[in-house]
Parts: structure tokens; sequence; C-alpha cells
């Protein structure tokens, strides 16, 4: 059923795009200034050789992952690794002669592209519920982690990359995209109205825009031969889709390969200048890979406030045909009644009860994790249920020792009191704000270390 089901999506979804395909670069489409930058031509100011030492590519070629698929040349990471001593003088010798003219070969550039179904998704006959990866060549992989470090080594020690930039950095993660969020929202909330807005960029990768990039390198003053190895990386793209019977081959005019080494990075470069170039007044911009986080403050006034979350956002709608402004009259309202003060909180207990204080056992920690429900929405920390269910043992004994410590010390992580709150339709007319209960979505983590205790309180009583 799934097959089938799957085999019927991918070809009314081909058939539906195989005139006007929305993943072609149109020319004949651009507006004015994508025309500038499609005319724009590289100065190439800056002539630095590269050179890549054989321990780089000795150390890749140990790295690399035995389970991953090849691509066309159906050339393993294994036949890599056990043929290391025989191709490393050569493999040498072919990548530094490419990048010092500035050259991808061409046979690595067609990527054989696979679909695989997205986790959480229960519509088989949906086009969208399927994802797009694609397999390069091994041997290309390890040119593009070469040419992906010697980019990444020059734009840090450069200081070219905005320290808003949280995804795929050395040292940064969505923790800290997290941390710096609550932050600013925590300094600012005492005496201004805070709110945060998040973008997710649909179809990231599959809408990166060559002509931007490369222009962005060229102003950020990348050494020519890097430049001109990316431009050839781009040029001549192609991509081969096979279903049972079906063979689709593509030429690729834009968007980074899923599962590129190179891709992230490319992407990043992308938005980067985004980022360093942000100045909607009184707010601040993080990102974490295709994910932009907005947190607007010392807005001293609601007036303020709400002319500041305009000033990013367009008119649209959220559920049913509500008005993005409605929403904001409706939430308005709440942010205009008097603020909650902090309640009274009683010094701790000094009594110590044997049962409900006792360690927190891996037992106990595994035997919830067991009655964990499936499909559960997230809190901030995006940790689904299902990512918790085949955590590794030592990541079990890592979260029990977590969990003790909270226990000894009183003391939550941060991220656990705050919540997400969802919007879920009640009844009567779904156009008035008001018919919608608000749910509020906990880290999945928390909700586990409460379910122990609770299990703890039902035996106890």
């Amino acid at each position: 059923m799934i097959k089938k089901a799957k085999r019927n999506s991918l070809k009314i979804f081909i058939e539906e795009n195989e005139s006007n395909d929305p993943f072609d670069d149109r020319i004949d489409q651009d507006n004015q200034q994508q025309e500038l930058v499609r005319s724009y031509e590289p100065f190439l100011r800056n002539s630095s050789a590269i050179h890549i030492d054989t321990e780089e590519i000795e150390y890749l070629i140990d790295n690399t992952n035995v389970k991953k698929s090849p691509g066309q040349d159906y050339i393993s990471n294994n036949m890599i690794k056990y043929s290391k001593t025989l191709i490393l003088p050569v493999l040498h010798s072919l990548l530094n002669k490419c990048i010092q003219m500035g050259y991808f070969p061409r046979e690595w550039k067609t990527t054989v592209l696979k679909i695989l179904m997205k986790p959480n998704k229960s519509n088989v006959e949906s086009i969208k519920s399927y994802r797009p990866i694609s397999l390069t060549s091994n041997l290309s992989k390890i040119y593009e982690k070469v040419i992906k470090k010697k980019i990444y080594e020059y734009y840090m020690q450069n200081n070219l990359l905005s320290p808003k930039q949280h995804g795929f950095i050395k040292s940064k993660s969505t923790i800290t995209a997290l941390n710096n969020i609550i932050d600013i929202i925590m300094e600012h909330k005492t005496k201004e109205l805070t709110a945060l807005v998040t973008i997710d960029i649909a179809g990231a990768f599959d809408n990166a825009w060559w002509p931007a990039i490369l222009k962005i390198i060229d102003e950020d003053n990348l050494p020519e031969s890097l430049i001109r190895t990316i431009q050839s990386y781009f040029k001549s793209r192609k991509t081969k889709f096979t279903y049972e019977n079906l063979t689709i081959n593509k030429q690729i005019t834009k968007g980074c390969p899923q599962g590129g080494p190179l891709s992230p990075l490319l992407w990043i470069i992308l938005l980067n200048d985004l980022l360093i170039k942000y100045q909607v007044p009184n707010s601040e911009v993080n990102q974490y890979f295709d994910d932009i986080q907005n947190a607007p403050c010392n807005a001293r006034n609601a007036s303020q406030f709400w002319k500041i979350i305009k000033s990013f956002k367009q008119r649209t709608t959220i559920k049913g045909n509500i008005p993005m402004c409605d929403w904001e009259d409706f939430y308005r309202r709440l942010l205009s009644s008097p603020p909650i003060m902090d309640a009274y909180i009683s010094p701790a207990l000094t009594y110590m009860d044997p049962d409900l204080d006792a360690e927190i056992s891996l037992m106990e920690v595994t035997t919830e994790i067991s009655n964990l429900g499936k499909d559960k929405a997230t809190g901030l920390d995006n940790i689904p249920n299902e990512a918790i269910k085949v955590l590794p043992d030592e990541y079990l004994i890592l979260l029990t020792n977590i969990y003790n410590k909270i226990l000894t010390t009183s003391s939550v992580p941060s991220v656990w009191t705050r919540t997400i709150i969802h919007p879920n339709f009640k009844n009567s007319d779904p156009n008035i704000p008001s018919n919608y209960r608000g749910i509020s979505l906990f880290s999945n983590l928390s909700k586990l270390f409460t379910s122990i205790l609770k299990t703890r309180l039902n035996n106890w009583i």
C-alpha cells in the first residue's frame, strides 16, 4: 500500500511540474535587484594559493562513515579505506591540481536522488511526506570536505561569520541559540513588552541561489582558486532519479544537494549577510541553519511594541481565516492585564523521605521511557519522544545522573520552565481568537522527569 502510494505520489508530482518546474532558476522572472546580482562579475582580488596536505586527505578517509551509500560510481567508503595506501598519492595530486585550476570534476556533479519518508508523517500519498536525499560520489565528498575546511577556516580567521549564527559552527548549537534568545527576553521582559518571532525557511537547500552565493564570497575576498572552484561546482550539475521503471534526469540550476558536505556552509554564507546587516530597531536576530528567530525588545509601550512586530512580518493568517492583526488585538489585551507578581516560596524543607528522596535509578528512567507516547508535540528543546526512546545506554546513564542532580539541588533547567502556547480550536466560530484553547507544550525530558516523580508519589500514597 505504502509502496503504491509513494509511486503514485511521485508520478503526480513529476507530471504536475514537468512543464513548469519550480526548481529551475528562471532568468525571465528576475526583478531589477536579481538582475544586478546575476550580472555580477567577481573581482577575484585574493590570489592566495590554496594547498591540500596529504594528512588532510588521509584524515578524511580514516573518518569516513562506511555505512554511507555510494553515488553513481558505486565506490563505497569501505573500498576507499581499504585502498588508502594505493590511492592517497594519486588523490592528493588530483585534488591539489583541481583546486589550483578552480575545477570540480564533471562526473562528481551528478547526484542520485533517493526519496525517504519523513518521520512522524502518516499521509503516504502526499509528496510533502517525503524528503529527497542526494547521493554523491564518496570521492566527491572528500573533495567537498576539503573545500569546506578551507572556506570555513578563511571565514573564521577573518572573523566574517556573524556571532548570531548558531548552525554548523564550532562550539555552537541549538542550545546556544536558545540560551541567547532566553537571555535577551529575560533582560528586557521586566521593563518592556517582548515577543519572539520565528521563521522556518521552507525548502532552504532547494532554493539556495547560486549567483548570490558567488557574489557574497567574492565580496568577502575569498581566495580566487576557491571562488572558481565553487563556480565550477555549480556549473552543469545534474540529478538522476530512478524508481522501479521510472527514470528522470534533471539539470540543476539552483539549490545545494541535501546531504552534501558543502551545502550547510554555503547556506550559512548566503544568510550571513542578512545577520550582519540586520537593522530593525529595538530587536535582535538569531539563526540556526534555516530557522531565524527574532526577539523584539526595548519597546516601552504597547504601541511601539506592535509597531516593531509589524516592521518585519507580513499580514498573514494563522488558524482558519483569522488575520494576524486579530491575533495581535487578542494578545494585546492579555498583555495589557496587570503583571502577575512572583509567588511567595517557603523555605526549603529539611525533612527527607527515604522513598520519595531516594536516588533515581536507571530502571525508573527506562520504565517511564517505555511508557512515552508517540507523535507528541515537543517543547522549546524540540526533542521528540521518539528520539528519547532510542537513546543509547551511555546517554540513559547520563540522563539519570542529570535527573538525580535536579532532585538533589531542587534546580531545574531554565528551558523546562518555559512553554510554547499552541492555539487549539474549541468550538463555535473559528474566526474568533477566544474560541481557541491555549495548549502548553513542555519539554518531553521535563515531562519524563515529572512522570518519575508522579509514579513515586502514587506508590508512596
